[in-house]
């Protein structure tokens, strides 16, 4: 059996306490979370959880606000796409922390109730449910579209810099990706960008500055929009 103690308390985590400014942010989306989370645990009916779901509640709020705090930190390095809705993603993080949860001990149970040498619930426990991929990628398509609108906005020399970027940390297939199709429907191709090389030591030091510049003002953007 899982034995659920709080093993990621935030607090254990000092080099990622939020700032001052944000500790009310943390204690609302706590809030938040506490109420729906507790809802997905005690009507989970997970086996290996009774008797413990009020620690398991407490661990999957406490590790989704940590896994939101290193994401924001990233998004403000410009090194994954800016949080637009906070309390949207919190609730997203949480929910696919709870079902990969969920999957594991839910998969165990099973193991050990019905045939400790049998795969066979091991891999049905596996089975992806279709309404989640379908959730999540909707999520993506809504992200990138609201980061592609504001990219359009921008300077054009930060706009170049920003896609020849973009472009060269992506694969081109015959399909689109999502960040690829929500791009190009704002009217930049991303496809155009792949192939650019800086041609002299003074146009790679003019694009590192405005990719910069271009990265910092999504970061800056993006917080703009949570308040």
């Amino acid at each position: 059996m899982r034995s659920y103690t709080n093993s990621h308390n935030i607090a254990s985590h000092e080099q990622d306490k939020p700032s001052a400014d944000r500790e009310s942010l943390w204690a609302e989306l706590y809030t938040l979370l506490l109420p729906l989370v507790r809802h997905w645990v005690f009507t989970a009916h997970i086996p290996s959880w009774l008797g413990q779901q009020e620690d398991v509640v407490q661990d999957i709020a406490q590790e989704t606000l940590y896994k939101l705090l290193k994401y924001i930190q990233r998004a403000e390095k410009g090194e994954v796409a800016p949080v637009l809705d906070m309390k949207h993603l919190a609730i997203k993080i949480a929910r696919n922390y709870f079902l990969d949860l969920m999957r594991k001990d839910r998969r165990l149970d099973r193991f050990e109730l019905y045939d400790r040498t049998s795969l066979e619930h091991v891999v049905k426990s596996k089975a992806i449910d279709p309404s989640e991929i379908a959730l999540d990628q909707v999520y993506q398509a809504w992200l990138f579209c609201k980061v592609a609108e504001f990219a359009a906005t921008i300077a054009a020399k930060q706009q170049t810099a920003l896609l020849r970027d973009l472009a060269q940390h992506m694969c081109f297939m015959q399909d689109m990706t999502l960040l690829q199709k929500a791009f190009k429907e704002k009217g930049m191709d991303l496809r155009q960008h792949q192939s650019w090389k800086a041609t002299s030591r003074q146009e790679c030091s003019r694009h590192a500055a405005s990719l910069s510049i271009s990265y910092k003002k999504i970061a800056a953007w993006s917080n703009e929009a949570l308040q």
